[in-house]
């Protein structure tokens, strides 16, 4: 018989369907167990907001993929932890986001609101000086919308172990943390900051000469394989949060 000839669908209590170049036939149940249990639901909730999360980032996670596992898997290993449940619907926490998998310390992220005129400046910085091992600091921010989505807005990166006045170490400043006449953040904002250290002698003459543009998108360089654990590692991830006024 050939394929032209066979009616899919449902006949006779055979369902009949395609998969691929195989064809399936199997008894059909009008009154299949409902698969959706409490925990089930759960589990695919959650699934499916690290699937979107790993999205988000995948531009800027800052993990080597292993012979077995890929950064997006190691990616969501790492930050399956912080999801929970709640009011019917998955929810992560934010400030945990793991953007690496060392846990390599890095300060945490202070934040300062400056009046310059005719704006305010907003800046992100270490108050005290990382370890001389932190050789390059990325930082990244993000708004959420009202549906508490993420938004990516811009980043920075320095390589200059340098304190600016009241800045604090590795200060960087950003423009799109849009602040009232009282420096109060419009909206909800977080940055992600996290280092990169030099394993080997030639880590610094390697990463100087990195063909990708821009260089930022950390996830990229390390997929193309401009860097590789070889010569690199990251810190832990540090988050610093501003939220708009009520």
């Amino acid at each position: 018989m050939t394929n032209e000839q066979i009616k899919y669908g449902t006949h006779g209590g055979i369902t009949t369907y395609r998969v691929g170049e195989t064809i399936v036939s199997r008894s059909y149940n009008p009154q299949p167990k409902n698969p959706k249990t409490h925990l089930q639901v759960v589990q695919r909730a959650k699934i499916k907001l690290l699937s979107q999360l790993g999205a988000t980032f995948r531009d800027i996670i800052a993990i080597f993929p292993t012979s077995d596992k890929s950064a997006r898997a190691i990616f969501a290993s790492l930050n399956y932890q912080h999801l929970y449940f709640a009011d019917d619907e998955a929810r992560f926490n934010l400030t945990s986001l793991q953007l690496t998998n060392d846990t390599f310390v890095i300060p945490n992220v202070q934040a300062e609101v400056r009046p310059l005129q005719p704006r305010f400046q907003v800046t992100t910085s270490f108050p005290e000086d990382p370890s001389p091992e932190v050789e390059v600091v990325f930082a990244y921010l993000f708004r959420k919308d009202v549906n508490g989505k993420l938004i990516f807005l811009e980043y920075h990166y320095e390589e200059e172990r340098k304190k600016e006045s009241d800045d604090g170490w590795f200060g960087m400043h950003w423009r799109n943390i849009k602040v009232d006449e009282h420096g109060n953040p419009k909206d909800d904002y977080i940055v992600y900051t996290l280092g990169m250290r030099y394993l080997t002698p030639e880590a610094r003459d390697i990463w100087a000469n990195e063909p990708y543009e821009p260089c930022e998108w950390l996830g990229r360089v390390i997929r193309f394989g401009f860097i590789t654990s070889i010569d690199f590692a990251f810190t832990e991830t540090k988050a610093k949060t501003f939220y708009r006024s009520t």
